[in-house]
């Protein structure tokens, strides 16, 4: 049977909705496959144009990544770093070069979501059941809850083990989802918000169990975000926003293993980096970042390139913070990261891909993209996400998606 171009875009489109609980080692090939399907559409297509803003836009912090090859000393772990980077150049040329002619539906951006929240939903059962029968048999003093144990073996998890982070990102994609279907469905069809509010209410449960504090706080201060944009009664959504808050943190200080590391960001030796503690991590990340900005003074218009950024930090490590040598900690806020590679100007177009996405979402009023852009944004506060190919995919493929069927909705409608 043949498979029109169209159905194989969309299908290898829905296929990203498995990528929770892809084997590591396959997940590259979601976008491999996508890519080409999106280039067999291309070519098949007689017509042809091109969105050269938004490609160009989304696509330049590749360019400036490449170039900075030029100035890095270590040009092994430059090409290396550029490897997940790819993804920065592969969506955009995909979604704004080869699909220009292909019109996105809604429904399959929602058929997406709901595959990735079904995947990231037994991806987290898939961790518990190992967790309690494979690893705390192995610890008799170890309770379910023990935040340490929880997120080391999140990291080995068999086959689709990951930094704790990444399992907060599709966490956080999934309760967005969810939330919004739970708006959508509540007057139109109340069977589907039953088993919504259910998966929700576990995948809320499995957030605060891996205890991420960056993602926790992300969602909270996007509701809140999300809800006053929406609701036409301020005073009202400020009062239900005081209520929440009230809520969210009467949970966190009376959940004793997410209550410890909150506690983190309230005492005061947190934000002294004398004398390292390496039980609290956001001592860890003070230190880091201090570490980060000294070299961006040294450094600010182009950074140090991409190959040489984890040598410059590693020489501050080493002077100042030997156990962050021995971790061989990164920058922790992309930001930063960003920054350190390939200076101000580097910076400055990572800046403009999130403030042309944000116009573009804003003015379609598209509240799922807008939270889902938040999300990524907070969460580049406390972490290097697109520096390892699983969070690049992630991070550039949801913008290229969202932000292709907002720019084609808001082009159409200038071109009529």
């Amino acid at each position: 049977m043949k498979i029109k171009n169209e159905n194989l875009v969309n299908y290898s489109i829905i296929l990203f909705g498995l990528y929770p609980v892809m084997p590591n080692n396959l997940k590259g090939f979601l976008m491999i496959i996508f890519f080409f399907s999106g280039l067999n559409y291309f070519l098949k297509k007689k017509k042809k144009k091109i969105y050269t803003k938004p490609f160009v836009l989304n696509s330049t912090l590749f360019f400036i990544y490449l170039l900075s090859l030029v100035y890095s000393n270590d040009m092994y772990y430059g090409f290396k770093n550029l490897g997940p980077a790819i993804s920065i150049l592969f969506f955009p040329l995909a979604f704004y070069i080869f699909l220009s002619n292909f019109k996105l539906k809604r429904k399959i951006i929602q058929k997406i979501l709901n595959l990735f929240s079904i995947s990231t939903f037994f991806l987290m059962i898939y961790f518990m059941i190992y967790f309690s029968l494979k690893i705390l048999p192995l610890f008799p003093d170890v309770s379910f809850f023990d935040i340490n144990y929880i997120r080391s073996y999140l990291r080995v998890l068999p086959m689709i083990g990951h930094h704790p982070i990444y399992i907060s990102i599709y966490l956080g994609i999934s309760i967005i989802n969810l939330l919004n279907l739970i708006f959508k469905y509540i007057k139109k069809e109340i069977d589907y918000i039953f088993p919504t509010v259910l998966i929700l209410i576990f995948l809320l449960f499995s957030l605060f169990y891996v205890s991420s504090k960056g993602s926790i706080l992300s969602l909270f201060l996007i509701a809140l975000i999300i809800y006053f944009l929406k609701e036409k009664n301020k005073i009202q959504s400020l009062f239900i926003g005081f209520v929440a808050l009230c809520t969210v943190t009467g949970i966190i200080f009376l959940t004793p293993h997410i209550n410890n590391r909150f506690k983190e960001l309230i005492k005061s030796e947190t934000y002294s980096t004398q004398h390292l503690d390496k039980n609290n991590s956001s001592q860890i990340r003070v230190a880091i970042w201090k570490t980060s900005i000294d070299k961006i003074k040294n450094a600010p218009i182009f950074g140090y390139g991409i190959g040489d950024v984890q040598r410059i930090l590693n020489e501050s490590y080493k002077n100042n913070y030997p156990y962050l040598l021995n971790e061989q900690y990164n920058s922790h806020n992309q930001y930063f990261g960003v920054w350190l590679s390939t200076g101000l100007i580097g910076l400055l177009f990572f800046l403009l891909l999130f403030y042309f996405n944000f116009k573009i979402a804003i003015q379609n009023q598209d509240y799922v993209f807008i939270a889902v852009l938040l999300f990524f944004s907070f969460n580049f506060l406390t972490e290097n996400v697109i520096e390892r190919q699983a969070g690049a995919n992630l991070f550039f493929f949801f913008i290229n998606l969202f932000g292709f069927y907002n720019y084609k909705n808001t082009f159409e409608v200038k071109k009529n």
